[in-house]
């Protein structure tokens, strides 16, 4: 409304940070609620990012075929197993077949996890954006 905007044109033109920058401060002195909300909306997506960073990565021996029932085959793993021949303990290929046997990274898990922290951080992303334009369009 026009009366916020005057009223954070008043406080924008009254207060400073002594070097002519203004201050995202509310006629209290304290942080604007604004400034709250856009701190806690980086931090939504920067977690939902990471989250959607470490679960991706998970999907990879899913991905190439490593799965808690076995190597799938005609995948990725099918195909370096067969290259391998005798699977020996303690190797990468057995360490991959072990992790995808013995816990969720062998399941659709990581991909289902993967693809909701995507889209939460689009949907943060898009909140931050919205919250840092005002009514007109143009930056807070």
């Amino acid at each position: 409304s026009s009366g916020t905007t005057q009223r954070r044109e008043a406080v924008v033109s009254t207060q400073s940070t002594g070097n002519g920058q203004p201050t995202n401060n509310d006629v209290d002195g304290e942080p604007a609620d604004d400034d709250l909300t856009g701190r806690v909306l980086v931090g939504a997506t920067v977690a939902s990012g990471t989250t959607a960073a470490a679960a991706g990565v998970a999907s990879v021996p899913f991905a190439m075929g490593f799965t808690s029932s076995g190597v799938v085959a005609g995948s990725a793993a099918a195909d370096i197993q067969s290259g391998i021949g005798t699977v020996a303990a303690g190797s990468w290929f057995a360490t991959m077949q072990s992790i995808a046997a013995t816990t969720m990274i062998g399941t659709t898990f990581p991909v289902v996890v993967a693809g909701a922290a995507v889209a939460g951080t689009a949907a943060c992303g898009l909140a931050l954006h919205n919250h840092w334009e005002d009514e007109e369009g143009y930056r807070k």
